[in-house]
């Protein structure tokens, strides 16, 4: 079954009976982090964002008790990605790396270089769900970062139009590749 994914984290977990989940909004990089307070930090494909990956990383190791694992989901080798082809329609592609830790050799220096060891790099497959139908997906991706604060008039239109080449009956599905990072 479909569910919206512009639904609020917390009440998402609330839902699910998360209670022991904190949820913080900052630059991880720079963030004030308790020193050595957290067991397990996470990213769902946010950390490939980073500016200075080792200085953010750095950061979190500092939050983390001695240790502590880190997990993260960061986008894998392009060919085998959909999405980018549908955020272009509205975004310029930028030049050089689009994501700074899409080589698993360059996510294994810079957790060294933070402080990490026992790094695992897993490749997973797998098929993005945006929605029932093309429309569904638009609205998704403009409630979505980058490609929302990026939006004009026309942004849905182009959306729209780009997610109809990943149209099915059983929803827009976009191929994904992606890597399972884990360090202590």
């Amino acid at each position: 079954m479909w569910r919206s994914r512009c639904s609020n984290r917390r009440v998402f977990a609330d839902e699910e009976g998360l209670r022991n989940v904190i949820f913080e909004s900052g630059d991880a990089q720079t963030h004030p982090f308790p020193a050595g307070e957290f067991d397990v930090a996470i990213s769902r494909f946010g950390a490939m964002f980073f500016r200075d990956p080792v200085a953010a990383f750095t950061n979190v190791r500092r939050a983390l008790r001695d240790g502590g694992r880190l997990a993260f989901a960061t986008v894998g080798p392009p060919d085998g990605n959909d999405l980018p082809k549908i955020i272009a329609s509205v975004l310029p592609v930028p030049a050089g790396d689009v994501h700074s830790l899409a080589d698993p050799e360059r996510i294994a220096a810079v957790l060294g270089k933070a402080g990490f060891a026992d790094v695992g790099i897993e490749p997973v497959q797998t098929v993005i769900d945006l929605g029932p139908d093309a429309e569904a997906a638009a609205c998704f991706l403009l409630a979505w970062g980058a490609v929302g604060a990026a939006a004009d008039e026309n942004a849905r239109a182009a959306l729209t139009g780009a997610a109809r080449a990943f149209e099915a009956p059983d929803g827009v599905r976009l191929r994904s590749t992606a890597w399972l990072v884990t360090a202590s």
